[in-house]
């Protein structure tokens, strides 16, 4: 029988996840408050300042979190990793606010690309500083793969969960909510819960005690070795 971890485990994994990337989990925050404010705003210019502080928040997050891995497999000083995060950051920032008030089409190919070519820098941040070793490469891409499902499958769930309590409580007690909880309600589960989660699981690439060993799944064994003897 499967067994739900407890609060007291739930607890510890997040704060442990909070004091290995501190920098990524204020941007996780920041970015859904600015996600909740715009939702909440009328206003042509502050609409304009909550969409790009969110553009930038966005970046930054994959980019600090690339930062952290580089550091955390060279075991460089904490404060040199914090110095090049924000410094980086803050160049990222300073060229999402010199978009167009409204952004145009090019300006958001240009957001794009930016962000993929951040996601991709994560793959490999983390074996830059270290001989290449393609089972450890590709395992860690794998966990990372893995830990996106599964925080993407949970996030839903949990967003369903609560969405169906409220509608209930709504409908049958007839209690009033605020008219944009369901949205804000999303908000948090995406921005907070669902990158915290998957920031859990983020393996490390310099840890001796749980190396990166590549293992294929059962059934993708029995699979090829079906495939390589046909």
């Amino acid at each position: 029988m499967a067994r739900f971890p407890s609060f007291q485990s739930v607890l510890q994994a997040s704060q442990k996840t909070i004091f290995r990337f501190p920098l990524e989990t204020i941007l996780i925050i920041l970015g859904t408050v600015f996600a909740i404010s715009l939702s909440e705003e009328r206003n042509d210019t502050m609409e304009t300042f909550y969409t790009k502080s969110i553009m930038s928040c966005s970046l930054c997050l994959v980019l600090f979190l690339s930062v952290s891995l580089y550091f955390s497999a060279t075991q460089k000083n904490s404060w040199i990793r914090f110095l090049t995060s924000l410094l980086l950051g803050g160049l990222v920032t300073a060229f999402i606010f010199s978009f167009s008030k409204k952004i145009t089409e090019a300006e958001a190919l240009q957001f794009l690309v930016l962000n993929i070519a951040l996601h991709l820098l994560v793959s490999f941040a983390g074996f830059i500083s270290k001989v290449y070793n393609q089972e450890e490469f590709w395992e860690f891409n794998k966990q990372l793969f893995l830990r996106i499902l599964t925080a993407a499958l949970y996030s839903v769930v949990l967003y369903s969960g609560l969405s169906l309590a409220i509608f209930a409580v709504h409908h049958l007690f007839n209690v009033d909510f605020y008219e944009n909880i369901y949205i804000h309600l999303f908000f948090i589960i995406a921005g907070i819960f669902n990158t915290i989660f998957f920031l859990s699981g983020v393996p490390e690439t310099n840890n001796e005690s749980t190396p990166l060993i590549l293992k294929y799944p059962k059934g993708l064994k029995i699979s090829l070795n079906m495939y390589c003897f046909h």
